[in-house]
C-alpha cells in the first residue's frame, strides 16, 4: 500500500525547504530591503513602509495569507517536527557540517521566539489599533529600549545564518 503524497516525508521536506525560500524567503529579503532604506533618510523609510499601505486591501490581505502567513506556519510546523526528531551527533562526529547542521536547528528556535515577538509587537499591534502605521517614530521608539535591540541583533543574525544555511543546503539537495 502506497502511502499518500501528503503523508510522505520526502516530499514533506522538500515542500518545507521550498517554502523557506520561496515566498518566505524572498519576503524576508524584501522586508530588510525595506528596512534598509532608512539609511537614506526617515521620509525614504516612511515611503517604503507606506507603499505597502497602499496596496488594496484584498490583495494585500491574499498576500500576507498565502506568501506570508501560510509558509511560515508550514514551514515551522515541520521544521519543529524536524528540530524535535534531530539527532545531535556533534561529539561522535565532529565535523563542520554536523555542527552547521545543529546551529541551523538553533537558529530554527531562536527564530520561532524572536517571530513571534516581532509579530506581535507591529501586526499584532496594528491588528489592536495600539498602532495605526508603522513608520519610522514607531520603529525608532520601539528599539529605543535597549532589549529590544538585543532582541532584534539576535533575530537578524539568527536569520540571517538560518537563510544562508537554508540556501547552501537547497543548493545541495535540489
Amino acid at each position: 500500500k502506497r502511502t499518500p503524497w501528503y503523508l510522505d516525508w520526502f516530499l514533506l521536506r522538500k515542500l518545507h525547504s521550498l517554502l523557506g525560500l520561496f515566498p518566505f524567503g524572498a519576503f524576508v529579503v524584501f522586508h530588510l530591503l525595506i528596512n534598509s532604506s532608512v539609511l537614506g533618510s526617515a521620509e525614504n523609510y516612511d515611503f517604503a513602509a507606506s507603499a505597502i499601505e497602499r496596496i488594496p486591501l484584498v490583495i494585500l490581505k491574499l498576500m500576507e495569507l498565502f506568501m506570508i502567513f501560510l509558509p511560515i506556519i508550514f514551514h515551522g510546523f515541520l521544521g519543529v517536527i524536524i528540530a524535535l526528531q534531530s539527532e545531535v551527533n556533534t561529539n561522535q562526529y565532529n565535523y563542520l557540517r554536523n555542527h552547521l547542521y545543529v546551529f541551523q536547528r538553533v537558529t530554527a528556535w531562536i527564530l520561532v521566539a524572536t517571530l513571534t515577538y516581532h509579530i506581535t509587537m507591529t501586526w499584532g499591534m496594528k491588528l489592536a489599533g495600539e498602532v495605526h502605521v508603522i513608520n519610522t517614530a514607531f520603529v525608532a521608539n520601539h528599539l529605543s529600549k535597549p532589549m529590544n535591540q538585543l532582541i532584534y541583533m539576535i533575530f537578524l543574525l539568527a536569520a540571517a545564518y538560518h537563510l544562508a544555511y537554508g540556501l547552501w543546503n537547497f543548493a545541495c539537495k535540489w
